[in-house]
């Protein structure tokens, strides 16, 4: 499972950004913190464990033969433990 969240008041408070832009390097889609409305109540630490992420749906503006550049964090607010990911994506 997923380890290094420190637990704060028997929770964890988990942030994920996500950046989406085109071969040009064109900003599509930005969102700073996906998990923002977990702030103050946090995660239970076993959901945590067994599994944390984010997923990317594809549509407009994204076409069809079209490249892009997907960035992905997930960080713990509570030390500066982070997982980061760059992928690139084709769609068909």
């Amino acid at each position: 499972g997923t380890k290094g969240f420190n637990l704060k008041n028997n929770k964890v408070y988990v942030g994920a950004s996500m950046l989406i832009s085109d071969s040009t390097g064109t900003l599509l889609f930005r969102n700073d913190d996906i998990f923002i409305d977990y702030d103050t109540i946090g995660f239970d630490s076993k959901l945590v464990e067994e599994r944390i992420g984010v997923f990317l749906e594809t549509g407009e503006p994204m076409i069809k033969g079209g490249t892009y550049s997907w960035k992905t964090k997930i960080w713990d607010k509570n030390s500066n433990n982070q997982i980061n990911a760059e992928v690139a994506i084709k769609i068909k």
